[in-house]
């Protein structure tokens, strides 16, 4: 190979600095204009472009497939039933639920030691649609005695005080995340209750989810006032699958009512007031664990320069 003149080496060098020395700049100038978060949610979530959510509306073949918790526990541990966790292997990881055999849901048409047998479906409990779709196909296969899906999915296995283990298994079973909030609003899983927040918050709560303005109920800010609301609610069950799910203000907020709603659901005598209890989910973190999720991702969207996909949660 022929020896470059110095002059040219050092034109090279000189276009390399200054590639260098813009992209950094480039880097610097979209490090400031992403949100992070110091900035408020507000301005977070409106500073990049998000993908809404459409609401799911189900055929009457996919609500054929529902199951309450002691309907699929019925169907599952009978002879020739089985419990089937269908959720991701990270999901899996996260949250194993013991004693029930784990196949992708994309992968049981392929076990042929399935076949033949009644399914009960489990998922994360703010999946249904995808799963609704798939029990539909597998019933038109014709290769299983019956399948279902557990309405409420790990959430509903757990709160039946079945056991679990993972690093999520000390998260009480009452409690969904900020992820779980969103997925669950644009498949309408949620009816929302907020307690303890300000009327700004409530407006930005409803404007930024895919739920409708008469599924958010603002339950006040005094915390005995709000539980007689809520517990007034939850006496009438919503149509399946919605469930009632409350926002704090505050962690502090959070701790305090849901101690409250159980000492509450604990000493009722009549049995439907108790099971009142498992309609009602919270959100755990309370509000400011949801507006630290959306800056997380608005912060992802903003550097990936396009709008984040509904899964991700924005």
């Amino acid at each position: 190979m022929r020896r470059l003149p110095l002059c040219c080496w050092l034109l090279i060098s000189a276009g390399v600095l200054l590639a260098c020395a813009n992209a950094g700049r480039s880097e610097a100038a979209r490090s400031d204009e992403a949100p992070g978060c110091d900035r408020p949610l507000g301005a977070a979530v409106r500073a990049v472009p998000f993908v809404r959510r459409q609401a799911a509306v189900y055929t009457e073949e996919e609500q054929a497939c529902w199951l309450p918790w002691d309907l699929a526990r019925a169907a599952a541990e009978a002879p020739g039933g089985q419990w089937v966790d269908v959720r991701d292997a990270g999901q899996r990881q996260r949250l194993a639920l013991e004693g029930v055999m784990a196949v992708d849901l994309t992968d049981l048409p392929d076990k042929p030691f399935l076949k033949e047998q009644s399914l009960v479906l489990v998922g994360t409990g703010v999946d249904l649609p995808e799963l609704s779709r798939q029990c539909v196909l597998l019933r038109q296969s014709g290769q299983y005695r019956s399948v279902h899906v557990l309405l409420g999915g790990s959430h509903a296995w757990r709160q039946a005080g079945r056991a679990v283990s993972g690093s999520q298994a000390s998260l009480p079973a009452d409690q969904v995340d900020a992820q779980e909030l969103w997925q669950g609003a644009g498949n309408g899983a949620w009816r929302l209750a907020v307690l303890d927040m300000p009327p700004a918050q409530v407006r930005e709560l409803a404007d930024r989810l895919p739920a409708a303005a008469q599924d958010v109920t603002d339950l006040g800010a005094d915390a005995v006032r709000a539980l007689r609301q809520l517990h007034a609610l939850a006496r009438h069950p919503l149509p399946a699958p919605r469930r009632w799910l409350v926002i704090a203000g505050s962690p502090e907020r959070l701790a305090q009512a849901r101690q409250l709603w159980q000492e509450q659901q604990n000493g009722q005598k009549n049995a439907q007031n108790r099971s009142s209890a498992s309609a009602v989910m919270w959100l755990a973190g309370g509000w400011p664990a949801y507006a630290e999720y959306v800056q997380r991702q608005a912060a992802v969207a903003a550097h990936a320069g396009q709008p984040l996909p509904p899964l991700c949660g924005i």
